[in-house]
């Protein structure tokens, strides 16, 4: 997948070659912890997660979600699901995110569903407060979860 060039102003904002399928991103997490691991929403938030030393998997979209990946949660003490809350999906703000949640927490095992506080997604979050701001919110220690 890739961003849609700046100078379309208009369009998907994400693209990738025609007869490609949409897969989970950053599968490696699931090998880097047994305990705790986040369901993100979209591969850069994926990404911001990984920076703060928190094991997260990052659906493609906000309707890219597959019941089929539940069994991948399976054995987890916590999925946590963090829910963007800064007002710009399609559906106005939270309503988005919390649509991505419901669907994510329908098919997993003991699912945690975490609003970003206002005016934030995890992304936005790390950019503006920090790591340890991101692993307060997810209830994250310090450490690596290993």
């Amino acid at each position: 997948r890739f961003r849609r060039p700046p100078e379309r102003d208009s369009g998907p904002k994400y693209m990738q070659p025609e007869g490609s399928h949409l897969t989970l991103f950053n599968v490696q997490a699931f090998r880097d912890t047994d305990t705790t691991i986040v369901v993100a929403e979209g591969e850069f938030e994926a990404v911001a997660l990984h920076q703060c030393g928190i094991p997260a998997i990052g659906v493609p979209g906000g309707n890219a979600w597959k019941a089929s990946y539940s069994p991948l949660f399976e054995g987890y003490e916590r999925v946590i699901i963090p829910v963007d809350n800064d007002g710009r999906g399609e559906l106005g703000p939270q309503l988005a995110g919390k649509k991505f949640a419901a669907s994510v927490a329908r098919d997993v095992p003991g699912p945690e569903v975490i609003l970003c506080p206002e005016g934030y997604d995890i992304n936005g979050l790390l950019a503006a407060e920090g790591v340890q701001a991101v692993r307060d919110l997810l209830g994250v220690d310090r450490q690596r979860d290993e």
